[in-house]
């Protein structure tokens, strides 16, 4: 419950107003804490003492007339000046002081929405209101602490362009989240302020998603080897290209034609080469052949699904990443393929304890194989190929660590409308999106200033890449590298420190020649139709951003750290 000045439960806000517990209150100070809960902000006794304290004689005469107190006493406490009892205290309080307070409000929306703490809303936020809990979470300190400086110090939180980084960690193998971070400030107004959490979706106080361009790539990769396609089978992939054989795969109706171009280049390519250059033509060739079902399915299965909370559409355009997601299930989705293709759902709450020091249940780890190791591991072995190896010009090469292997993707979406890094290790995924709130369409990362620096046109090697690296560096400082186990088909292992790899092509065939052009970054051909139907100029958050409900009681997280003060390659 909020008592305003950012005192959410009574015991915070008797040490913010009267620097004592809420068990030594008097009479007075109790009955003034009683009438702030009806509106917040206008009887804060801090801001207006006068209005504070007739509410609070207005409190005390009803607890009189109802018996709970004497009239004598409601009158000597009536008769007390409010300035005379307030001994005002900054307490450490609520989301909005948390040094993850993101992370926080998706602990608070995990238990608002979850039934494990209740089988209806209201029962959920009776839960919350009663307070006195102590929480445990997955979040890592060190891991937050490392997030927030790379996406703070990459676009400062008051950065003129206006132009927002998130970021999400994820172990694979549990599904914990380890850090949640965005170059913003937990507020309701003001300049690099606000309360939407960019990582997650609209019903976690989220947003209704963005854009993931070529990330969703390996959804395809996935089904494509299910299907038994050869990642060392050369496929000519021209730009543009046209596709007339996408059905609906339902109704067995056609598209029609969809014509797609490349924004990194075009040759004939097995799946290695493909992958590390994000080949479009060459990952629509493969959709053609695997169906537009099951690419959606597996991505489902790893717990991708629109922003707004609605399936993912069955569309050509599918691989290409124009659904709108969010960091957090992108994060998630790419732990699974570091875990074998094990999938867990995230989890943020390890344990609560009440008042008395009893546990209260907690939503348990729920893991669930959706995909098989061999077909994921040899996802996780072409994705290594992005970062590391003998592919030269690959599109995440500059995001290499450097004392340990790293699998990872790309993404740009048509006109930059957003930018993204994904990848992971064996120990931790991490999804980063960089892109406009106002409307990624309305506002695209191109002919853009970015914390001083001048950017024609940003891909998801140029500004998300290097979040990425960063923060994973961060979170791994001081641990051992671990090297991925893999039992990838076809003779694949990790490219990192290969000097040849299974399937690459010397020579092109078929004519063409392999050239790089990213004037159309990821996407459709621009005069060619868009094969669905949607909004992408929408806003991903609010303008102008409404007041939202008071969060509720503080979550307390582990090892509290000081507050954070705050070169391009082409990709697909």
């Amino acid at each position: 419950m909020y008592f305003g000045a950012g005192a959410y439960g009574v015991e915070a806000a008797a040490r913010r107003y009267f620097s004592k517990s809420a068990a030594d209150l008097t009479l007075a100070e109790a009955a003034t804490l009683a009438g702030i809960v009806q509106q917040p902000v206008a009887f804060d006794p801090l801001r207006n003492p006068e209005l504070s304290q007739k509410r609070r004689n207005v409190v005390l005469k009803r607890m009189a007339d109802q018996g709970y107190v004497s009239q004598d006493d409601a009158q000597r406490a009536s008769a007390i000046p409010m300035a005379s009892t307030l001994r005002p205290n900054n307490v450490a309080n609520g989301c909005t002081t948390s040094y993850a307070p993101f992370f926080c409000d998706y602990v608070l929306q995990t238990i608002r929405t979850d039934p494990t703490f209740g089988d209806t809303s209201e029962v959920r936020e009776a839960f919350l209101r009663r307070g006195g809990y102590t929480i445990r979470t997955t979040l890592d300190s060190k891991a937050q602490a490392g997030a927030f400086t790379a996406v703070t110090e990459t676009i400062p939180i008051t950065d003129e362009s206006k132009r927002a980084a998130a970021i999400s960690m994820v172990q694979p193998g549990t599904g914990n989240i380890l850090a949640m971070a965005q170059n913003r400030l937990w507020g309701t107004s003001g300049v690099g302020r606000t309360t939407y959490n960019y990582n997650v979706d609209r019903s976690y106080n989220g947003t209704i998603g963005m854009q993931a361009g070529s990330t969703f790539k390996i959804f395809t990769l996935a089904a494509a080897l299910e299907a038994g396609i050869s990642p060392l089978e050369p496929i000519r992939s021209p730009s543009p290209n046209t596709f007339e054989g996408f059905v609906n795969c339902e109704t067995g109706a056609s598209f029609g034609p969809v014509t797609v171009r490349n924004s990194t280049g075009a040759g004939t390519f097995g799946m290695a080469q493909g992958t590390a250059y994000s080949v479009n033509t060459y990952f629509m060739a493969l959709e053609e052949r695997t169906g537009l079902c099951r690419p959606a399915e597996i991505a489902e299965s790893m717990g991708v699904f629109r922003g707004s909370g609605e399936p993912l559409l069955r569309v050509p355009s599918f691989t290409l990443g124009t659904m709108e997601v969010t960091p957090l299930a992108m994060a998630n989705a790419y732990a699974t393929f570091a875990a074998h293709g094990m999938h867990c759902q995230p989890r943020v709450i390890l344990e609560i304890r009440d008042r008395d020091n009893k546990s209260i249940p907690v939503p348990p780890e729920k893991c669930q194989q959706v995909v098989e190791p061999n077909i994921a591991d040899t996802v996780t072995a072409l994705l290594t190929g992005v970062i590391d190896g003998p592919i030269q010009g690959r599109t995440g090469g500059a995001m290499s660590l450097p004392d340990r292997p790293a699998a990872g993707k790309t993404g740009t979406t048509n006109e930059s409308a957003a930018v993204w890094f994904c990848g992971f290790t064996p120990d931790i995924a991490a999804a980063v999106w960089v892109g406009d709130p106002r409307g990624g369409f309305g506002y695209p990362m191109k002919d853009v200033t970015v914390n001083g620096k001048y950017y024609s046109q940003v891909f998801g090697g140029t500004l998300p890449g290097p979040i990425w690296q960063q923060a994973m560096e961060s979170a791994l400082a001081g641990t051992l590298p671990t090297d991925f186990i893999l039992t990838a088909d076809y003779g694949l292992r990790p490219a990192r420190g290969l000097t040849s790899l299974p399937g690459l092509i010397e020579v092109e065939t078929g004519g063409d020649v392999f050239t790089f052009d990213n004037s159309n970054a990821d996407g459709l051909d621009p005069n060619a139709p868009d094969p669905i139907d949607s909004d992408p100029a929408a806003p991903i958050e609010p303008v102008p951003e409404v007041d939202p409900v008071p969060v509720a009681p503080v979550v307390p997280t582990p090892t509290p750290v000081p507050p954070v003060v705050p070169t391009p390659s082409p990709t697909g």
